[in-house]
């Protein structure tokens, strides 16, 4: 089993009506990706879609995967306007509660392996560089909005204590 470091919470950039098939439909055929974006899928009604086993390497952020898990809501895409994607937080009440599910589920798993002390929860955009290099990685460093809210205040204190300090002071993720 890999070690795991870290939890990333994602959105799919899409609708929310897309189905987990179509998604990864795109990742094989528009993307040409062996393996899927995530480990998870959350669609509206807030079900768990296990698309990898935790111990198989996802593609959701490059440069982050070999260690880490990722889950991520069906969603994130508000409109298209003047050609231009739009994106909020479109999760509903039923996939905020399916994070804590898959959350729960990563911690149980990942701890029949390992100590999970050192785990962190980020949003994708939290792991974007911090290109000024002042410490912290500010909106307009990110290279995506996703997933859409921020991950790290909203779950990111279930970590616990040492992990959630490492992420207010943007040590190693």
């Amino acid at each position: 089993m890999r070690k795991i470091n870290r939890i990333v919470l994602h959105t799919t950039a899409g609708w929310a009506h897309e189905t987990p098939e179509s998604i990864q439909r795109m990742w094989r055929v528009n993307l040409g990706w062996k393996n899927p974006g995530y480990h998870i899928l959350i669609p509206t009604d807030g079900s768990l879609v296990h698309l990898a086993d935790i111990s198989k390497i996802t593609n959701g952020v490059a440069g982050y995967n070999s260690d880490s898990v990722h889950a991520s809501y069906i969603g994130g895409l508000v409109e298209i306007k003047n050609g231009k994607h739009i994106y909020g937080d479109t999760r509903t009440p039923e996939q905020k509660d399916g994070f804590w599910s898959a959350i729960e589920y990563f911690f149980k798993e990942i701890g029949k392996y390992q100590e999970i002390g050192h785990i962190s929860i980020v949003g994708h955009r939290d792991l974007s560089p911090d290109l000024n290099g002042n410490g912290i990685i500010e909106q307009r460093e990110w290279i995506k909005v996703c997933p859409t809210f921020n991950a790290m205040e909203e779950y990111g204190w279930i970590a616990g204590n040492k992990a959630l300090e490492r992420m207010k002071h943007r040590k190693t993720y």
